[in-house]
């Protein structure tokens, strides 16, 4: 009896998590991509974009599914995890493939855009304070943005598998710390 409260209780964990961290994350990509092309504009003396042409690419195919989610909370008066997911499934049959092609050309045209300093940003003992932020910030968008793409695609199968998020998971005022409750009737934590 423990293990099923116990699996089910990582599953619930699982689901929130899942959640979470895409939202944060259909809303992090665009700001850092912003974030990124505004300091490199800012800082043109010290590093410049390869290809500006595929930033400007990746932040406008980047910007709908935000917008559409804050618009449809402003129609709607409130957003709730229900909207988020329809809205998200609404778009799985294109949004995860066109990031899986972006996110490749992106990767391709956008890998020497700091010259030779690697991926990891070594501490800025050779280069200038302004050539190691460039770096921290691009780092962090592409890291962002290849964990956007693989969430997308495994909530592609998350959907299939029935393992999406659901309002209820996200109602945690009904869950209490000592034995979280996944609905009225189930206790997660057996009772003693």
């Amino acid at each position: 009896m423990a293990e099923g409260s116990f699996n089910r209780f990582f599953k619930w964990l699982g689901r929130v998590l899942f959640g979470i961290t895409l939202v944060l994350l259909i809303y992090l990509c665009p700001i850092l991509e912003f974030t990124k092309i505004l300091y490199f504009v800012m800082h043109s003396d010290v590093v410049t974009l390869n290809n500006p042409i595929i930033e400007y690419i990746y932040l406008a195919l980047s910007i709908p599914l935000p917008v559409g989610l804050i618009w449809l909370g402003i129609l709607n008066r409130h957003c709730s995890v229900d909207i988020i997911k329809n809205k998200i499934i609404e778009e799985l049959c294109f949004v995860p493939l066109y990031m899986i092609v972006i996110s490749i050309v992106y990767t391709h045209y956008t890998v020497g855009n700091i010259g030779d300093v690697s991926l990891f940003c070594p501490v800025p003992e050779k280069n200038s304070v302004d050539v190691h932020k460039a770096c921290v910030i691009s780092t962090l968008n592409f890291l962002a943005m290849w964990l956007y793409t693989i969430l997308l695609v495994f909530s592609i199968f998350a959907y299939f598998c029935n393992c999406c998020p659901e309002e209820r998971d996200f109602n945690f005022k009904s869950k209490i710390l000592a034995g979280v409750r996944l609905d009225d009737n189930e206790s997660l934590l057996p009772k003693s």
